[in-house]
């Protein structure tokens, strides 16, 4: 039976250990047949080219929202590898979950800036592009069916929704996002477009959201992107910082026609029905 991988992940633009490097998570394949998920994750600092292996804590959320571990993982190089079974059907979440870094001083008047966040399904980056102290995350989608439950599912202040089905991005209609920051439409806001092998320094190419928060981000060919969004804004009081800045990223695929997709399995009735006519 074929399972399909979303073409869809959220992932933190973020700093590694030592460099400016942002956060990645890159499925094997974004349609896979035999009920498995498969991807690498990594710092890098030209998509998709792996620099220094993500933490090994991501985690498997299903269609239903249940939440697990990878079965399989291992560090790899300068990759963390990891794979897993989908036995649900419908459409699932990889997520890192948040991480933290720590707070550093803006210029003048002894000002702080958060820590780089990145929160569970939507990643979360803190500071200057380049700040090396900033969150690293991310969120992939992998489906045995387009469902939009965890699709749908907005977490954190910045993040990026699809309103076009991740895993059905057609070159010929481009990608439908919502940008929302503290749960509410995010208009006039810049969402930058990346291209396999683009370096995460290169802004050129962007789509400035409408009046209710949306964009529609065209594409030159099929293949592997990624759109990023960033923002920064006072800090919440108790905070401990005086400033706060989010990017969130969404990584996809896309193709030149939808994929047939395989018909559900039967419900318990239905297969009661059957062994019942099977008699």
């Amino acid at each position: 039976m074929k399972r399909t991988l979303l073409a869809a992940m959220l992932f933190a633009a973020a700093a590694g250990p030592a460099a400016a490097y942002t956060a990645f998570i890159l499925p094997e394949n974004f349609n896979p047949n035999d009920g498995q998920v498969a991807a690498e994750a990594a710092y890098a600092n030209t998509f998709f080219d792996p620099a220094v292996g993500l933490p090994a804590d991501i985690k498997l959320i299903y269609p239903d929202g249940f939440e697990t571990g990878f079965s399989r993982v291992a560090v790899s190089g300068a990759t963390t590898e990891l794979s897993g079974d989908l036995p649900q059907w419908g459409t699932y979440r990889v997520t890192t979950g948040e991480l933290r870094g720590r707070d550093r001083h803006l210029g003048g008047a002894g000002r702080r800036m958060a820590p780089a966040r990145t929160r569970r399904g939507r990643a979360r980056g803190c500071g200057n592009h380049h700040d090396p102290n900033r969150h690293a995350g991310g969120r992939l989608h992998v489906a045995r069916a387009p469902t939009r439950g965890v699709v749908d599912t907005a977490i954190g202040a910045l993040a990026l929704v699809p309103v076009t089905h991740p895993n059905e991005v057609l070159v010929s209609q481009g990608l439908q996002v919502e940008l929302r920051f503290d749960g509410q439409p995010f208009p006039n806001m810049p969402i930058v477009l990346y291209e396999a092998g683009d370096p995460d320094t290169d802004q050129s190419t962007f789509f400035v959201t409408d009046a209710q928060g949306r964009a529609t981000i065209t594409l030159p060919a099929p293949g592997n992107y990624v759109i990023a969004a960033r923002h920064r804004a006072d800090a919440p009081d108790n905070a401990g910082v005086d400033v706060r800045s989010y990017v969130t990223t969404l990584t996809f695929s896309a193709i030149n026609a939808i994929p047939a997709y395989p018909a559900p399995p039967p419900t318990e009735p239905q297969r009661q029905r059957r062994r019942g006519l099977d008699r």
